[in-house]
């Protein structure tokens, strides 16, 4: 019930900022959902299917994942060996770097926003804690495409193809 309702104040919310002209409001507006998806996603504690197999690779490193991935997870253990402390950094550097990607490709970022946690967005975010990273290499690597800058364009994706072998399609 309560990612329907999530859903549904991201929908009003998203209508408000394709008919509002207040560009001030709507930026704090599209500042308190990311905070709020946040602390909704990361410290969802053990939901969804794929922290059965991510937290016990996380919790005793024996990681069996891509490389990117494995040091990426490796790096933030490394600070502090708690799972949810892991799932609330990697759920702040997921909305984040959404954020920045929204801001840039989207005239209407919180409807961005609304129309990603209502299509799957939730899904990706809590169950495909890899896939997640490699999208969001390839969605910055666009942007090299426009710029025709080959190099920081394959970087990008060979950096995602570290995190999931599927970003190689």
């Amino acid at each position: 019930m309560i990612f329907i309702s999530i859903a549904l104040i991201l929908l009003v919310l998203g209508v408000y900022d394709v008919f509002s002209e207040n560009k001030a409001q709507k930026e704090k507006i599209l500042k308190g959902i990311i905070i709020i998806l946040i602390i909704f996603l990361g410290t969802r504690g053990f939901l969804g299917w794929d922290w059965y197999f991510y937290y016990p690779s996380f919790m005793n490193s024996t990681y069996i994942y891509e490389k990117g991935y494995m040091l990426y997870t490796s790096l933030i253990r490394g600070f502090f060996r708690n799972y949810i402390f892991y799932q609330l950094i990697t759920t702040t550097i997921d909305f984040i770097a959404l954020y920045f990607i929204f801001k840039k490709y989207c005239k209407y970022p919180i409807m961005a926003f609304a129309i990603f946690f209502s299509i799957q967005g939730l899904h990706i975010e809590v169950e495909l804690l890899r896939n997640i990273k490699a999208m969001i290499l390839f969605l910055f690597s666009i942007q090299y495409i426009k710029e025709r800058k080959i190099a920081p364009f394959l970087i990008l994706n060979i950096l995602g193809i570290l995190f999931h072998t599927s970003a190689v399609f």
